[in-house]
């Protein structure tokens, strides 16, 4: 998670560079051999950052100059035009067959206030047998977090939880004087 805070809106654009073959599936890139364990960049939904391929002649100079194969260090960037907002990626390994899951952003409240994006963030990932949930306040590091049907004290937490719905891990960390933890 990271954020940008503008008066006016500006296009942000992410790289991420892979050491595999690569490929975009719907708004998802997935970096690794079909049939191999991988590696899936997945922006959450239900608007997600557009995401592109690079092929240009910069890139291609470096794979000849560094002497790569430029099929297997593909280069992606996910773009979008903004004002202030909080840019997430969730980065998940996958094993062999496995699909990649499904992320969305949660409403997040700061001390009883709303807070759009670039102030505080949360995400909720389903994977097929758990769900993982995380928020973090750009600006408030020590303060209530509702972020979903949770609640937190600090600045960043953590909830697991099985598909049941019934929390198995659960963290919450809270910073002062530059120091972090709880």
């Amino acid at each position: 998670l990271d954020w940008g805070e503008s008066s006016v809106k500006n296009e942000y654009r992410i790289l991420y560079h892979g050491c595999v073959p690569g490929s975009i599936k719907g708004s998802t890139v997935i970096l690794g051999d079909e049939g191999k364990p991988r590696l899936a960049i997945i922006q959450p939904g239900p608007d997600p950052l557009k995401v592109e391929r690079i092929r240009s002649k910069g890139l291609a100079a470096y794979t000849r100059e560094k002497n790569l194969d430029a099929e297997r260090y593909p280069c992606f960037m996910f773009s979008k035009k903004a004002a202030s907002d909080c840019f997430v990626s969730a980065i998940i390994p996958l094993a062999k067959g496995e699909s990649a899951p499904k992320i969305g952003n949660l409403p997040v409240s700061v001390n009883g206030i709303a807070e759009d994006a670039h102030g505080a963030s949360a995400v909720e990932i389903s994977f097929s047998t758990h769900v993982d949930v995380l928020c973090v306040s750009h600006k408030d590091f020590d303060a209530d977090l509702e972020f979903g049907p949770h609640r937190a004290w600090g600045h960043l937490a953590f909830r697991r939880l099985n598909k049941a719905g019934k929390t198995e891990l659960s963290i919450e960390h809270t910073m002062a004087d530059g120091i972090c933890g709880r």
